[in-house]
């Protein structure tokens, strides 16, 4: 569990103005509340759209999906949800920005797309066993997460969850992952991606 420090050092890096709250913060529990609250706030102020500002080296795999199912819950409600990516949006931050409706890009922003790290050098044979099956159960769910959400065919979101890599604007237009570039130039029309 964060401390109030650490907790006080995220509420810093997770604000909102308006209809626009800034994510420019590691993707932890502390900072899915803090979005969620800062969101709710801007609902309740009676905004019917929010921008969403991402700017993060990501972080905790599950809580990125949560941020990520909640902008989605949030579109269905009516409001309608932008997410930006501003500079750098890596690993679990990338499914945060995936939630929104509309996806843009700043045009020298970057994202970085890779499979799951399992951080435990302690853990018995059986409780190997366990994490290898949890960890493949999670790569599917990006896999499918990635597939839903762009126009990525099946080879491609494998190869790039294989490695580390990072995507500039252009490589965000051509796999459909942003849905408008932030000069505002519709996205580059792709071939729909075979399953």
């Amino acid at each position: 569990m964060a401390s109030d420090e650490d907790e006080e050092a995220v509420s810093k890096r997770v604000w909102r103005t308006g209809g626009h709250v800034w994510l420019y913060s590691p993707i932890t529990t502390v900072a899915c509340c803090e979005l969620t609250r800062c969101c709710e706030e801007g609902v309740a102020s009676g905004h019917a759209s929010l921008d969403i500002h991402i700017k993060s080296d990501g972080g905790e795999a599950y809580v990125g999906l949560a941020m990520m199912d909640y902008l989605r819950e949030l579109s269905a409600r009516g409001v309608a949800v932008t997410t930006h990516a501003e500079g750098f949006v890596a690993s679990a931050a990338t499914l945060v920005f995936l939630g929104g409706r509309d996806r843009r890009m700043q045009p020298h922003a970057h994202m970085l797309v890779h499979q799951i790290r399992v951080y435990n050098d302690e853990l018995k044979y059986v409780e190997m066993q366990d994490e290898l099956t949890n960890s493949t159960k999670l790569m599917g769910c990006l896999e499918r997460v990635y597939l839903d959400r762009s126009t990525m065919s099946r080879a491609t979101i494998a190869k790039l969850l294989k490695g580390e890599h990072l995507l500039n604007i252009d490589d965000c237009v051509k796999h459909g992952l942003i849905t408008i570039t932030e000069s505002g130039a519709p996205e580059r029309k792709t071939k729909k991606r075979r399953r």
